[in-house]
């Protein structure tokens, strides 16, 4: 919990365009409007045209002057964040497990969302259940996406659920207008999630972060490394021979699929491995 928090300083990285959402078909949705009033911006002498609402009449009396209160119009909107918690992601090589990344990532997700004013929520899943979260203004969405994604990845239970399951779950809930984060391995992608991905397309601005590890694409330039999951081991074939090259041909065509394919739905693609620095890929992020 205490690492998911201190992703913190994301709320300095920027997005491309805090404005307004782009959503399948190139249609553009504005976030909603907040009420004037909000937020206080400044105080200043009474000018024609001037609401008398918003007059300040302390201050007024005080200066011996009528002041006008002016409020910052701001636009937010709901960012939805689902993360994939389930157990085919507690597996890594490099630095953390795969389900660690993703959480690390939703996190600064979160808290650059909360530095633009928006409201975070998330829907976080493992192999039996998921949790929801509607979205919630400030760092106690944060704190509540964080505390859920650990929750979530605690418990230590059987099931099947799929990632075509959530997305028609996150269809059901995204608001049109909003963002939403789909944070995975996308191990079971199918053509129920392809379809379910295009319903969440038509509300909202998709983006769709792959979370990989280095072993995915490389393998060790060392003869009798093996890899298991406690009960099953298999040695691996050494990086320069030709076992090794169709590995690394079969990793690029799948992530090149699933880039075509979430292309086509109308959202995003970013990969991002468990070896990398998850403020760098929000950067290159926000560039893209």
């Amino acid at each position: 919990m205490p690492e998911l928090l201190a992703q913190r300083s994301a709320q300095r990285i920027k997005r491309k365009n805090s404005k307004q959402v782009r959503t399948r078909g190139g249609q553009s949705n504005k976030a909603r409007p907040l009420g004037r009033g909000l937020d206080f911006a400044e105080l200043r002498p009474y000018q024609a045209g001037d609401e008398l609402r918003f007059i300040d009449w302390k201050t007024t009396a005080r200066r011996g002057q009528v002041h006008s209160k002016l409020f910052q119009e701001e636009r937010e909107r709901p960012v939805l964040l689902l993360v994939d918690m389930r157990s085919a992601l507690r597996y890594g090589t490099r630095v953390c497990f795969k389900s660690i990344q993703c959480a690390r990532l939703a996190a600064a997700i979160a808290w650059r969302a909360v530095g633009q004013g928006d409201r975070v929520g998330s829907l976080v899943f493992n192999d039996s259940r998921h949790r929801e979260l509607p979205p919630v203004i400030g760092h106690k969405g944060v704190a509540r996406v964080c505390q859920s994604m650990v929750q979530c990845h605690a418990e230590s239970v059987a099931g099947s659920l799929g990632i075509a399951d959530l997305l028609t779950e996150l269809a059901r809930v995204t608001h049109a207008g909003g963002e939403a984060w789909v944070v995975s391995d996308f191990h079971d992608w199918d053509q129920a999630a392809q379809l379910a991905l295009g319903s969440v397309c038509r509300r909202a601005a998709v983006q769709m972060m792959h979370v990989v590890d280095p072993l995915e694409w490389q393998l060790p330039n060392k003869r009798g490394c093996s890899v298991g999951d406690g009960s099953r081991w298999r040695i691996l074939p050494q990086a320069k021979s030709a076992a090794a090259k169709d590995y690394k041909e079969r990793f690029d065509q799948r992530c090149e699929q699933l880039s075509t394919e979430f292309n086509r739905a109308g959202a995003r693609y970013q990969q991002i491995s468990t070896a990398d620095a998850v403020m760098s890929a929000l950067v290159a992020n926000g560039r893209a």
